[in-house]
C-alpha cells in the first residue's frame, strides 16, 4: 500500500488548502493518516480538521472509516453515554446512528412492538402485563436491559454485543437470526456505553466506525479481540459495580440496600428509583 514519506506528510499538513483542490482526496487522506500515527501529533490533527469545510469534513471522515473497515487498523475505545436512566438507549443510537439522543424514540420503538404483539411479549414474558409494561418503557426514569437490546436489534436489523465487564461475558442479541452487522456495547453493572474503533486515541468521535461486518465465522474478526481486551483491561481497573454486593442509598427515602435485588424489592415496595452508590 502506499505510505508517503515525512516530509510529504509535512507538506500536506501545511498547505492543506491548495492539497485538497489539487490531490486525489483518498492520497490526502492516507498521507494525514500515516503522519498521524508516526508523529502521534493528535493537537495538531486536530487542528487540520477543523479548517475543513463541511463538505471535505464528510470526505475525510467517510475515507478513515473505509481504510478502518478495510485494513482494521485502529483501536477499540469506549463512548462515554450521559448517565441519565437512558444510558442503554443512547448508547445503542450512538452505534447504530452516531446519536446520543435517540431514547425517546427507541423507547416508543419498544413500546410499539411489544404492543403489536401481546402473545409473544405476555405477562410471563415482560414480568408484568402487556400495556403496563408499555407504559413503563416509555418513562425515561426506567432502565432497559436484555428484553429492550433483543427488540432493537431486530428493529435495526443488526447484531448487538454486550461485553460485561464484571465477567468479560459478551451476550449477542440478534444471533440467531444471522444478521450481516455486529455493533458493540459495554456494560459496567449499570451503565452502558459505547464501542467503536477509532484510527488512534484522541481522534475526532466522526471517525469512529461502529458497525463491523459479521464473517463466515460468525465473527466480526480481528475486532473481536481489540473489544475484548479492552473488556479485559476496564475489569483490570475495576471499573464495574458489583450489583451483587454493592450497597444503594434512596435518594428519595435515604434507606440503605445492599446488592440490586433489594434494591428492585424496594422499588417495588415503594415506587422509589432513585438509587446513589455509597461505600
Amino acid at each position: 500500500m502506499f505510505q508517503p514519506s515525512m516530509s510529504a506528510c509535512h507538506a500536506l499538513a501545511l498547505d492543506w488548502r491548495r492539497l485538497v483542490d489539487s490531490y486525489p482526496s483518498w492520497l490526502f487522506l492516507l498521507a494525514v493518516f500515516y503522519w498521524l500515527a508516526d508523529l502521534k501529533d493528535f493537537k495538531k490533527v486536530n487542528e487540520i480538521y477543523d479548517k475543513y469545510t463541511f463538505v471535505h469534513r464528510l470526505q475525510l471522515v467517510q475515507r478513515i472509516r473505509f481504510i478502518i473497515i478495510w485494513k482494521m487498523e485502529g483501536i477499540i475505545v469506549r463512548r462515554v453515554i450521559p448517565s441519565d436512566n437512558s444510558c442503554l438507549f443512547n448508547a445503542v443510537g450512538y452505534v447504530m446512528d452516531h446519536d446520543r439522543t435517540k431514547a425517546p424514540e427507541l423507547r416508543q420503538v419498544i413500546a410499539a412492538t411489544v404492543a403489536s404483539d401481546p402473545t409473544k411479549y405476555s405477562e410471563a414474558f415482560l414480568g408484568k402485563p402487556n400495556a403496563e409494561y408499555c407504559s413503563w418503557i416509555l418513562d425515561s426514569e426506567k432502565w432497559g436491559g436484555a428484553i429492550e437490546l433483543s427488540i432493537l436489534a431486530d428493529y435495526y436489523g443488526r447484531e448487538i454485543a454486550a461485553y460485561d465487564i464484571q465477567t468479560t461475558r459478551c451476550d449477542l442479541y440478534g444471533q440467531e437470526k444471522n444478521y450481516s452487522e455486529r455493533v458493540m456495547l459495554i456494560y459496567d453493572g449499570l451503565h452502558y456505553d459505547a464501542l467503536a474503533m477509532s484510527p488512534f486515541e484522541g481522534a475526532p468521535e466522526e471517525f469512529d466506525q461502529t458497525i463491523f461486518a459479521v464473517q463466515k465465522d460468525r465473527t466480526i474478526g480481528p475486532v473481536e479481540g481489540l473489544a475484548l481486551n479492552l473488556v479485559k483491561d476496564q475489569q483490570r481497573k475495576r471499573s464495574y459495580t458489583d450489583t451483587a454486593n454493592f450497597t444503594l442509598r434512596c435518594g428519595v427515602c435515604q434507606i440503605g440496600v445492599v446488592g440490586q435485588k433489594e434494591a428492585v424489592e424496594h422499588a417495588q415496595a415503594t415506587g422509589h428509583v432513585n438509587f446513589q452508590e455509597y461505600r
